[in-house]
């Protein structure tokens, strides 16, 4: 094993290049701002993470253009754990910070037997996921996706894991709960709120986040409202027609997610080495990245007339009910909405609305607008 790899590392650069790129995602080929110096690692399965991790492990000075990871499920965070070390003991701060932190927390027993893993492997792959999160420094983007009942042992421990990590990302801009938000069970008379959401509540720079919506109004959501940084919290149904983030996971995940704007920032100094992932002191990264833009006018204008149009038409549900009487949550969960409305315009437009062509892209999801959007625009301009 040993021959192979030593094997493989005295390959030249190019095709080295060529082998990894199965492993690597690469940025945005088609946008300009991208960096041609950062890699994304996409974990798959177990053979595939623990051969990039045999790699990241003889050539450690790769792990400073690590931008984003995302690993599928337990058993592929081999490389994960290799990575995270890496980027701890990197001195320079600035190559610390990953933008994009993807995590499957899936129970794979549903596999066929092939591939099946046994109950104590699955711990075993679970404490090693666990440990990469302890030393993994910080990332803008955190996406947790979960198929397992939040009940499970396992997933607790997670959780608390989870919780830790996020008192310590500093720079945590934006969460994606691909699930319903929901207090990890906890014994009577424990503290609340809950782990994960406590640290939530005082993540600094948290802007986002989003998550399937539940029936019920729980904690989880007033808890995590009370962080007075946080901007937004979008919430989706399950019949929502947006993309998965991960059809666009690179280094504009971000972009259309935290704030969408009318113009682009044509600086294509931003992105060109990993030196240029540290916020300015004080500022939030988006908007260094995207200057102090909002979204066009008119593509408001038509998001706010939808929303007053869903709101007056829509039935009421017990959830909605509840949120009302919290002020705070009600508001945030108000401008979730409206961004999900701008998302789902651009989306019916054109694809490259996301990539920022928002001139061209909306009109077309203007003109496809109910006709009950219009009557409220014209009842709001009469006003």
């Amino acid at each position: 094993m040993d021959t192979a790899i030593s094997t493989v590392v005295s390959l030249p650069e190019e095709i080295l290049e060529n082998i990894i790129s199965y492993a690597l995602l690469p940025d945005f080929t088609g946008d300009g701002l991208a960096s041609k110096t950062s890699a994304y690692l996409h974990l798959r399965t177990r053979r595939q993470s623990d051969k990039l991790a045999d790699l990241l492990s003889f050539q450690p000075a790769l792990g400073a253009y690590i931008r984003g990871i995302r690993v599928d499920a337990p058993s592929a965070s081999g490389a994960f754990l290799v990575a995270a070390k890496i980027l701890s003991n990197i001195k320079e701060s600035p190559c610390r910070i990953l933008d994009v932190l993807d995590i499957g927390l899936v129970s794979e027993r549903g596999l066929p037997a092939s591939r099946s893993i046994s109950p104590s492997q699955l711990k075993e792959d679970l404490a090693r996921l666990n440990s990469a999160l302890s030393i993994c420094p910080s990332t803008r983007c955190l996406i947790v996706r979960q198929d397992v009942y939040i009940g499970w042992n396992a997933v607790i421990s997670f959780a608390h894991s989870l919780a830790s990590c996020v008192e310590r990302w500093q720079y945590l801009e934006a969460v994606d709960l691909r699930m319903k938000p929901t207090p990890v069970p906890a014994p009577p008379g424990s503290p609340r709120p809950e782990p994960l959401a406590a640290a939530l509540a005082k993540a600094p720079y948290l802007r986002v986040l989003r998550a399937h919506q539940p029936t019920l109004l729980n904690s989880f959501l007033l808890d995590v409202a009370s962080n007075p940084a946080l901007k937004r919290i979008e919430l989706l149904n399950a019949a929502s027609d947006l993309p998965d983030r991960s059809s666009y996971f690179g280094p504009f995940l971000c972009r259309p997610f935290i704030e969408l704007g009318g113009h682009r920032n044509h600086d294509t100094n931003l992105l060109s080495d990993p030196a240029s992932r540290e916020p300015q002191c004080g500022e939030p990264f988006y908007e260094r990245f995207l200057g102090h833009i909002g979204p066009d006018p008119e593509l408001l204008g038509a998001a706010a007339a939808e929303l007053e149009a869903q709101l007056l038409n829509e039935p009421q549900t017990l959830f909605a009910s509840q949120v009302v009487a919290h002020p705070r949550l009600w508001e945030l969960v108000r401008a979730g909405r409206l961004q999900l409305i701008m998302e789902r315009l651009l989306m019916l437009g054109s694809k490259r609305c996301l990539g920022g062509d928002s001139r061209e892209g909306y009109k077309d999801g203007l003109e496809a607008l109910p006709s009950s959007c219009h009557k409220a625009n014209q009842k709001l301009s009469a006003l």
